[in-house]
C-alpha cells in the first residue's frame, strides 16, 4: 500500500504531531512535524518556526539537567549572588526585615532568593522568559545574567545591595576595582600596591563593621602581601615588600615614603 493509499484509507485516524527534542550533536532544539497513525510515523518534516514557548521549555530542561552550567556565568553574574549572601549574613541576622537609610522595609527572603539552590528550583520563573526565541546553548551567551539577577530585586533592594555590598571600589587613581564576596566573612579587594600610595586605609563595609582583606599585587598582578590594616602595612611591612618588588620591577616607582607618594597605574607617576 502506497503512502497516498494509507492517507486515503485511514484519513480519520491520521494525526499531525509536533515532536520537539534536544539534538546533542547539533547542540540545539529540533522540531519535527510528524504525520502519524497511532505509533506509526508516516511522514516527518522539519519545522522552520516551532512555537517559541515549547522550544524554550525544552532548552530549559537541558539547562536544568546540566545544573545551570551552560549559562554565561561571568564574574559579575556570580558576584550578584555572592553580594546578596553577604547582605543576608551581615545585615539581617535573625530578622526577616530591615529598614534602609531611606526608610524602606526590605525582606530578607528577596536576598535569599539570589542563591544557586533557589535559582535552580525556580528556573521557570526567572529564566524561562529569557529563553524565548533561543534554540541552542550557544545562544545563551546573549543573556546578561548579571542584569537578570539584579532584576530579581526591586529598585530599593538594588540600592540597598549597592550600598551595603558595592560591586566595586574607586581607587585614588580613579580605577574601579571589583570586590570579591565569595567568602561572605572576608570580602577581598585585589589591587596593585602602587594604586594605594598615599591611602591611609580602605573603608570598612556595613557601617564600619566588616573589614576588607586587601590583596596587594605587584605590577604584574601577582600577590605581594595581604592585609586588613593598610596603615600598618605602610608602617611595618612596606620596606621589606618594596625591596623584593624593586628587585623584580626596577623600572617601577618605589618611593621611600609611600604615604607621601602619588598613586599611579603607570610604571612612574606623571611628571607635574
Amino acid at each position: 500500500m502506497t503512502y497516498q493509499q494509507l492517507i486515503h484509507q485511514y484519513q480519520n485516524a491520521i494525526e499531525h504531531r509536533v515532536n520537539l527534542y534536544w539534538d546533542a550533536e547539533k547542540d540545539r532544539v529540533i522540531a519535527d512535524q510528524e504525520t502519524c497513525i497511532g505509533a506509526l510515523v508516516l511522514d516527518r518534516k522539519r519545522m522552520k518556526q516551532p512555537d517559541t514557548n515549547d522550544v524554550a521549555k525544552v532548552l530549559l530542561d537541558v539547562i536544568r539537567s546540566k545544573e545551570m552550567r551552560p549559562l554565561p556565568w561571568t564574574p559579575e553574574a556570580q558576584a550578584v549572588i555572592d553580594r546578596a549572601a553577604f547582605v543576608v549574613r551581615h545585615c539581617f541576622g535573625s530578622e526577616e526585615n530591615v529598614t534602609s537609610q531611606k526608610g524602606e522595609v526590605l525582606s530578607v527572603q528577596r536576598f535569599r532568593n539570589l542563591s544557586r539552590d533557589w535559582l535552580m528550583e525556580r528556573m521557570e520563573e526567572w529564566l524561562l522568559p529569557h529563553l524565548l526565541g533561543l534554540i541552542s546553548l550557544a545562544q545563551l551567551e546573549k543573556l546578561n545574567l548579571e542584569q537578570i539577577f539584579e532584576n530579581l530585586l526591586d529598585w530599593p533592594e538594588q540600592q540597598y545591595l549597592n550600598e551595603i555590598a558595592p560591586a566595586r571600589l574607586k581607587m585614588p587613581t580613579g580605577s574601579q576595582i571589583r570586590l570579591d564576596y565569595s567568602d561572605v566573612d572576608n570580602p577581598v579587594l585585589a589591587v596593585r600596591l602602587q594604586e594605594l600610595f598615599g591611602q591611609a586605609d580602605i573603608p570598612k563595609l556595613v557601617d564600619g563593621k566588616v573589614r576588607i582583606s586587601i590583596h596587594l599585587l605587584s605590577p604584574a598582578y601577582r600577590p605581594a602581601q595581604i592585609t586588613t590594616d593598610l596603615a600598618g602595612f605602610w608602617a611595618n611591612s612596606y620596606d621589606a615588600v618594596k625591596k623584593d618588588l624593586k628587585g623584580q620591577y626596577p623600572k617601577h616607582y618605589w618611593p621611600d615614603d609611600p604615604m607621601q607618594a602619588e598613586p599611579t597605574t603607570r610604571a612612574k607617576p606623571r611628571k607635574k
